[in-house]
């Protein structure tokens, strides 16, 4: 018996099939709605294939989720140093403690030295946020677990302050988590703008809580 096929052959096969063998974030989100549809499971030795969370995808909106983190976070597609003083590039790629991965290495022609080098393009940007999400996600599911059964707004607002703080920081807003879990979204979202992290973000804290609080069917 033939062994099944995996999520990664899928991108590998359609790779070879693309103009300048790269993928775009629609071409991207095509590919993985087809191994949805086919029942193809994400598996972390699949080298090729972008990161997906073991339980499926999440209901929030990938394409608004990403256009999101643009906004808060900014896109550069040339190294820059954060905060921290971490060579960064694109929406927050840490290129000191991340890198560029091998699959995104395979999908996109790039590597470390390269994009610190001469930089990224806005399509290589997308797909290493997207990427990055995909991360974030699998930290979500792994130590919140409850949060899928949240509704898309607030799936997003999950993704969005893991993405700025860290799965460890935003595991730190121990109350605030509680509320969420509970369904108690108009204490969370009051709990949010309390915090100090609300104080260093601003305007991006606003409009989080104001999405916790009032959610979406």
């Amino acid at each position: 018996m033939s062994a099944p096929v995996t999520r990664a052959e899928l991108f590998g096969t359609f790779r070879s099939w693309l103009d300048g063998d790269k993928y775009t974030a629609d071409r991207i989100a095509a590919v993985n709605a087809l191994a949805d549809r086919l029942g193809l499971a994400a598996n972390d030795n699949d080298a090729a294939a972008p990161a997906q969370p073991a339980a499926g995808r999440p209901a929030f909106d990938e394409p608004t989720m990403i256009a999101e983190l643009r906004h808060d976070e900014g896109e550069r597609l040339k190294v820059y140093r954060c905060t921290a003083g971490k060579r960064t590039i694109g929406v927050g790629r840490n290129l000191d403690d991340v890198g560029i991965l091998p699959h995104e290495t395979a999908m996109l022609g790039i590597t470390t030295a390269s994009a610190i080098a001469d930089g990224i393009t806005e399509t290589q940007s997308t797909f290493l946020l997207a990427s990055d999400i995909g991360r974030v996600v699998k930290d979500l599911d792994k130590r919140l677990p409850w949060w899928r059964k949240l509704d898309p707004i607030r799936q997003r607002v999950m993704v969005n302050m893991a993405f700025n703080l860290g799965i460890g920081g935003l595991c730190g807003f121990h109350n605030t988590l509680s509320m969420i879990e509970r369904g108690d979204y108009r204490n969370a979202a009051i709990n949010m703008l309390a915090s100090k992290w609300a104080r260093q973000v601003g305007a991006r804290a606003v409009r989080l809580s104001t999405m916790m609080r009032g959610g979406a069917a």
